[in-house]
């Protein structure tokens, strides 16, 4: 399975988007995910609410019944525990994104990655 790690309070969470769950972030977000870092590419940063929906759907496949409460409280924590910021959020999704097949992986083929 690809996955990427992410590390907050010395937890770590496994962030993985399979089929079944891209399909349900399209219909929570509305549109295809890819679109997300389309606009990004073209300086138009998504809502946070977005970004933190996404991390919720990556979040579900190894975090059962995970909430999104619980993900405020998580991206609260990579704010103020890890100096992370949406800017690093953003890299941290667009690795769960290559791991599920929207972008070209990097050359080295990591399935795992820790921030």
């Amino acid at each position: 399975m690809l996955y990427t790690t992410l590390v907050i309070s010395g937890k770590e969470y496994k962030l993985r988007l399979n089929a079944k769950s891209c399909v349900a972030l399209e219909k929570r977000i509305g549109s295809n995910p890819l679109n997300i870092f389309m606009n990004v590419a073209n300086n138009v940063l998504p809502s946070l609410e977005v970004l933190l929906v996404c991390l919720h759907q990556s979040l579900t496949e190894y975090q059962h019944g995970i909430t999104m409460d619980d993900v405020y409280d998580i991206y609260d924590k990579y704010c103020t525990e890890e100096n992370g910021s949406m800017i690093t959020l953003i890299q941290v999704l667009l690795d769960v994104f290559k791991n599920a097949g929207f972008l070209p992986k990097d050359e080295e083929g990591e399935s795992e990655k820790n921030f």
